[in-house]
């Protein structure tokens, strides 16, 4: 298992007038839920997207990109909000890997 970082940009919810309550409430439920990722919660009050970024671990990028989808959806659903709009999910190896793994996982994706 490799340890990624996920960055997953969700449509409308970073509008200025809601912004900071949802960061705050998806901060808090992640806190409670999963402590073990160091989620962190930003927004782009001019494109009304919020960013979660957190870290998990997986086999390969598809299924760190797979976790993180079903996690920010418990999470969502734990804080009371409609199922997330994803617009974007990164997601970076941040652990050591050859060359060669990292080619057949980028072929893989």
């Amino acid at each position: 298992m490799r340890e990624y970082r996920l960055t997953i940009t969700i449509r409308k919810l970073g509008h200025r007038d809601v912004a900071e309550e949802n960061m705050e409430r998806l901060l808090d439920v992640f806190e409670d839920l999963h402590p073990e990722v160091g989620a962190v919660i930003g927004s782009n009050y001019h494109l009304q997207r919020l960013d979660a970024t957190f870290a998990i671990e997986a086999a390969d990028a598809q299924a760190a990109t797979a976790g993180g989808n079903t996690m920010l959806n418990e999470v969502f659903e734990a804080a009371g909000l409609e199922a997330p709009e994803i617009t974007e999910i990164n997601a970076v190896c941040v652990a050591e890997a050859t060359v060669e793994e990292a080619d057949r996982e980028m072929a893989a994706a």
